[in-house]
């Protein structure tokens, strides 16, 4: 069976468009999105599009030329009636080390959401790093105010439903990062986080055993964020003015669960 059938008609599909390997310019200093597939021909396969851009406020060259891509990208999406995701990442510069480069990410953030933020239907996103590892050694980065002070601000600047990526952190600092900022985040959408180390373990040996240890590792980290998101984080529909009959369908079959006060 292909991915639809598997994943049920409740399920967006969502295509990926980007190509995986940007354009790099200007020594590496600055990638240009470009398209894998058009969206015109993917458009009866999926149910939603998706977009991945890595920037530097810095590159002037490369923040212009991508900013018109997503802004053609976006309106060929309208045209075509299906939502875009907007995923957006500080670029590394050349030479630069871990922990330098998440130094940048408060103020990095805050700039790419002011400019990419309004071409999309949903804006994915990461948020400063409590913490980096490099080399063996674990440096502290962000104290969990900075977190907070930058959500707030790309909060403000994006006028879509904002959602949590795990941005190549482990699950441990992804959990404490949307904890941080889950009221203001629509939900998440975190990825390998989830699961990275079931390719790892001693347990897996095989097909059988990596599901084993899929199932084993991810599932109890995926209820545990969800559970946070269905009862901290607004729903993905609180900044839209309208939205279709068929939107409408799914809000009711994923009613937020009340939360007792005690």
């Amino acid at each position: 069976p292909g991915f639809r059938d598997l994943l049920g008609k409740n399920v967006l599909l969502i295509g990926r468009l980007e190509d995986t390997n940007p354009t790099s310019i200007d020594g590496g200093k600055g990638q240009l999105a470009r398209l894998s597939i058009d969206p015109e021909a993917c458009v009866d396969k999926v149910d939603a599009f998706k977009t991945l851009i890595k920037l530097d406020p810095d590159h002037k060259e490369s923040w212009e030329e991508n900013l018109d891509w997503l802004r053609d990208v976006f309106q060929r999406a309208q045209k075509l009636g299906k939502p875009l995701y907007n995923e957006v990442l500080l670029l590394q510069k050349p030479g630069e080390s871990k922990v330098e480069m998440a130094k940048r990410l408060p103020e990095g953030l805050v700039k790419i959401a002011e400019d990419f933020g309004p071409y999309g239907h949903f804006y994915k996103t990461q948020v400063p790093v409590l913490w980096v590892e490099e080399n063996g050694k674990i440096t502290k980065i962000s104290s969990p105010k900075t977190i907070r002070a930058t959500a707030e601000a790309m909060a403000q600047a994006v006028d879509r439903p904002m959602l949590l990526l795990s941005a190549a952190v482990d699950f441990e600092q992804y959990a404490a990062q949307y904890g941080i900022v889950a009221d203001l985040f629509a939900g998440p959408m975190c990825g390998r986080a989830y699961f990275k180390e079931a390719f790892t373990v001693d347990a897996t040996k095989d097909w059988d055993s990596l599901e084993t240890s899929f199932r084993k590792i991810a599932l109890s980290r995926i209820q545990q964020i969800k559970n946070l998101a269905r009862i901290v984080s607004k729903p993905w529909w609180h900044k839209f003015s309208w939205m279709s009959d068929e939107a409408r369908v799914l809000i009711n079959m994923d009613a937020k669960p009340k939360a007792s006060a005690s």
